[in-house]
């Protein structure tokens, strides 16, 4: 188009010195910290100087593939506003774009698309750090998330970013329809990529930073020689983070419909340099305009996730962009080494790794803020990318959360899965937050059947209007020592007696039932216990049968590539299988990312709270090893299997596995609940008592007692079964599952 002639000299000027030979913003890699690259040139062919159009011709011309939800990494800056490139007809295929408007890059297994300089001679080569790399036509090779040179003749120097970010191809194009876009000939076929990475970039890759897990989604923030890196799942939960660093104010912008983070320096400059002159503006929350959910405090413009405002005084004025970038943790962290993490370590884990000379437990869970907890109506439950969707109970809006590693997952009264979830349904929520109580993620999902087992199921005090279309009771429940009560609309529920179903016709006064109950209190089911009974035991069949068939998940937390060995942290839910596992077991390892399953030995395994880690070798296992933070699963032989099911249910397994009192007295301590008689302001009856401070400012008396109970009676001779037993008599069977008391 005879327009693009006009950009072109425009973005040449503006990036007149392609090449920056600035020191190295990450830290340079020198001797044994140089790692290696698979060259591998011809694994996708780059794309140079494509024809271009505008978006609002190619959804025309193309509008019948297009989503809009695809996926465009777009440039914010520039002529015409800046542009848009679909993934999926673009970069899924040519991961490099070589163009006069810039050097595009995409790198699915990394997690990240970005944009430097203008350039004609640049082409995919290969990775290195699990990051993808490409070369210059002068033999210069460059990282393609850093844009540092690393080899070559230019080693050292660093390309100029331009501003881009990565968002949704049908929001950009309802804002910024005159965008440029390339020209989308039918030769530019849509391709869908799987979630699986390519062994090569695998393959690159060094041991990884264990501050956030490998997969971990970040905004990579670089600014002079400062890199930082912002978790997306503290960026959803916030909106807006305003930072100083080193004296230079910035701000990052979370824009949740399309899910797209990027940072500014709160500096604001007219389109036209003779149109005013740049001010610092403050940035604040404000959704009143759709689509550009920011205003400042100092007009009430709005501004939009490209730093553009939308509207008021400073209409088409933009941000001072920062080079940031959205990214996989592990690639973040290989590039900038000294890269610092916002949150103060919110997100870190208090995993240890499994050393034999020196066991280094779990430490204290500490007692779940109870102000965190809510109620809320599931809108979406996704089992592979483990987030849900909720209306929490006083909300409006549906809010997306993640579901952390560790998080407790009950259904049907027993532990489950989160595609057991009926959409629609009540469920009771937990969440984990930071020091000022901002929630982040998930850490216990539960249906109302599980809620109030963990409790007591509720006392029919009253039905009314039990024969018309108004049919409604009122159920008595106990929270925190107090009496509360509930009303609910029974009209359509369905009504089971033990084997006997029914309708709200058989509700009867008095009686104790378990509910499920769905948007406006509509009871959807009610049980009685005979029935609830029979429902908790097809869960716990449909689980064994789950276990069988796709294994028993867990979670990569640490490896050690040079000693072929990974350590796994298996789920709540498996206790009693994996607790069941014993050194040397052959078991297979099932990695859905890698496509592939490894012969793994085990080496060790012991308890951390109320799950299980394993210690597994893999040194006879020729395929590529899973990253931290990726999950996975335990596939057991059919012998291993027949011995798990006959396990003995009088006592937890693992009792007796050791003969050192102190790994002794953690088998005990991750094996029973607590049975204290405090109200429900105290969230630890949800968790082993290995979880329970007993060491800290303000230990818990019962952790403090038991564990002392259990040194002394080791002392005295007494086997772990012995002191369980005698454990049971003198607490009873509180102590052998989760609860929480009325």
């Amino acid at each position: 188009m005879s327009s693009r002639l006009i950009g072109i000299s425009a973005i040449i000027a503006c990036f007149a010195i392609q090449f920056v030979a600035d020191t190295w913003a990450a830290d340079p890699p020198t001797g044994r910290d140089l790692p290696f690259v698979i060259e591998k040139p011809d694994a996708f062919q780059t794309l140079v100087n494509p024809e271009c159009s505008h978006c609002r011709d190619e959804a025309k011309r193309r509008g019948h593939e297009l989503r809009n939800n695809d996926r465009v990494l777009s440039w914010i800056r520039g002529y015409s506003d800046g542009g848009a490139i679909p993934w999926r007809f673009f970069l899924n295929r040519h991961r490099v774009i070589s163009d006069t408007y810039g050097v595009f890059i995409y790198d699915a297994d990394a997690g990240f698309a970005r944009g430097f300089a203008p350039s004609l001679e640049f082409s995919f080569h290969g990775w290195r750090n699990g990051v993808m790399v490409m070369k210059h036509q002068d033999g210069t090779v460059y990282s393609c998330l850093t844009g540092v040179a690393f080899e070559g003749p230019r080693r050292g120097e660093r390309l100029k970013a331009v501003p881009t970010l990565v968002t949704d191809w049908g929001d950009w194009l309802e804002k910024y329809p005159g965008g440029v876009a390339y020209k989308m000939h039918e030769k530019y076929v849509p391709i869908d990529l799987s979630d699986i990475s390519r062994h090569d970039s695998l393959k690159s890759r060094s041991d990884s930073d264990q501050r956030l897990a490998d997969e971990t989604t970040i905004l990579g923030v670089i600014d002079g020689n400062t890199a930082r890196a912002y978790p997306q799942e503290i960026l959803a939960r916030s909106g807006l983070i305003r930072e100083d660093i080193e004296g230079r104010p910035r701000v990052v912008l979370w824009y949740a419909p399309t899910k797209t983070a990027a940072a500014y320096s709160p500096v604001a400059s007219p389109v036209k340099d003779d149109a005013g002159t740049p001010r610092s503006v403050s940035l604040e929350i404000d959704n009143s305009s759709p689509g550009a959910p920011f205003k400042d405090r100092e007009t009430g413009s709005h501004w939009d996730i490209t730093g553009r405002a939308v509207d008021g005084e400073l209409t088409g004025w933009t941000l001072a962009w920062l080079d940031s970038v959205q990214v996989k943790w592990f690639a973040w962290a290989a590039e900038y080494k000294s890269t610092s993490i916002y949150g103060d370590g919110l997100a870190k884990s208090d995993y240890q790794p499994i050393s034999p000379e020196k066991p280094d437990f779990a430490g204290p869970q500490g007692n779940l803020d109870v102000s965190l907890r809510h109620y809320a109506i599931l809108r979406a439950a996704d089992q592979k990318h483990q987030t849900v969707s909720l209306v929490l109970e006083g909300d409006k809006e549906t809010s997306e959360w993640p579901v952390s590693q560790g998080a407790q997952v009950f259904f049907a009264g027993w532990w489950g899965h989160l595609d057991q979830f009926r959409v629609g349904d009540r469920v009771w929520v937990w969440f984990d937050a930071d020091s000022s109580k901002q929630p982040l993620s998930i850490s216990l999902l539960a249906d109302e059947f599980s809620e109030q087992m963990l409790y007591a199921p509720m006392k029919v005090t009253t039905v009314s209007d039990r024969h018309t279309e108004r049919a409604t009771a009122v159920l008595q429940f106990s929270k925190a020592g107090k009496p509360a009560s509930r009303n609910v609309v029974v009209v359509n529920a369905d009504v089971y007696h033990g084997a006997h179903q029914g309708t709200h016709g058989d509700i009867r006064t008095g009686e104790s039932l378990y509910i499920q109950t769905t948007t406006d209190d509509n009871v959807r089911l009610a049980l009685d216990a005979a029935a609830f009974d029979a429902l908790r035991t097809k869960q716990k069949a449909e689980l064994r049968k789950r276990w069988s068939d796709e294994g028993l998940p867990c979670t990569v937390v640490f490896r050690r590539t040079e000693d072929h060995e990974l350590e796994l942290m298996l789920n709540h839910e498996c206790m009693q299988w994996s607790r069941s596992l014993e050194p040397d077991d052959q078991i297979e390892l099932r990695s859905p990312e890698l496509d592939q399953q490894l012969k793994v030995r085990i080496r060790q395994i012991r308890p951390w709270r109320e799950r299980t880690q394993l210690l597994v070798n893999c040194a006879e296992q020729d395929g590529l090893l899973p990253s931290i933070g990726q999950r996975a699963f335990v596939m057991i032989n059919p012998q291993t299997a027949a011995r798990l099911k006959s396990h003995d249910d009088k006592y937890p397994p693992g009792l007796g596995k050791s003969g050192v009192k102190q790994e002794r007295i953690e088998w005990l301590a991750s094996s029973i609940y607590c049975s204290c008689n405090m109200h429900d302001s105290c969230a630890g009856h949800l968790f082993t008592l290995a979880a329970c401070d007993g060491t800290g400012q303000t230990p818990c008396g019962l952790a403090v007692k038991t564990r002392s109970l259990f040194s002394e009676r080791i002392e005295q001779g007494r086997t772990d079964q012995q002191i369980f037993d005698e454990l049971l008599k003198e607490r009873s069977e509180k102590m052998r599952q989760p609860h929480m008391s009325p």
